[in-house]
């Protein structure tokens, strides 16, 4: 029964990922700009440089929580579910053709 839940956790994890990542979908769209001087929050992570930016993926985040937990293993993120959670959004990120580039050049 836990290997279900972990199984399902990761599909559901993808879909949830999918859904906020995809360029042009509803939520996407309405996901606010949110950026404190050089640093932008949200909708994606990027530290802003002059003719460049270090773009955080979320694969990369979610894979250093991963860690975190597994090595821990205490709080919330000690369930298999919320594991199989970042796993999906890992897997998900993973998908992407740029989900190597961590350093862009900007276009102007």
């Amino acid at each position: 029964m836990n290997y279900l839940l972990f199984v399902i956790s990761i599909f559901l994890g993808f879909i949830f990922n999918l859904s906020i990542t995809k360029k042009g979908s509803k939520i996407n769209r309405n996901l606010p700009l949110i950026k404190v001087r050089f640093i932008q929050f949200c909708p994606s992570v990027k530290i802003h440089m002059r003719s460049r930016y270090i773009q955080i993926h979320h694969w990369l985040t979610y894979s250093i929580v991963l860690i975190v937990t597994l090595t821990l293993n205490a709080g919330v993120f000690d369930t298999l579910f919320s594991k199989g959670l970042l796993l999906g959004g890992i897997l998900q990120g993973l998908t992407f053709s740029d989900w190597k580039t961590i350093i862009v050049k900007k276009t102007i």
